[in-house]
């Protein structure tokens, strides 16, 4: 009686480990995937972040490209409203040369 009493004991803990070690096996898994999908949403977050900044910068970018362009724009148009003065004034010259040259030959005449 006692022999099967200390088999049926030993059973009784031998079941306990291997359900105990069953268990341990699944928590184990169950942590794994957790740690896993924690992974796959650090990466993704990670990823968004990259494409924000990638996005960010690409709009810099293009907004000192467009400031670029304008500055040029502005340039130009200064240059052109020079010329158009320097013409002006070269213009005015020549015509109070001539003014000076007809004063002179009316004067000669008189």
């Amino acid at each position: 009686m006692e022999e099967e009493e200390e088999e049926g004991k030993k059973k009784k803990r031998e079941i306990r480990r291997w359900g105990e070690s069953v268990k341990s096996r699944q928590e184990e898994e169950e942590e794994e995937e957790e740690e896993e999908e924690e992974e796959e949403e650090e990466e993704e977050e990670e990823e968004e972040e990259e494409e924000e900044e990638e996005e960010g910068e690409e709009e810099e970018e293009e907004e000192e490209e467009e400031e670029e362009e304008e500055e040029e724009e502005e340039e130009e148009e200064e240059e052109e409203e020079e010329e158009e003065e320097e013409e002006e004034e070269e213009e005015e010259e020549e015509e109070e040369e001539e003014e000076e040259e007809e004063e002179e030959e009316e004067e000669e005449e008189a």
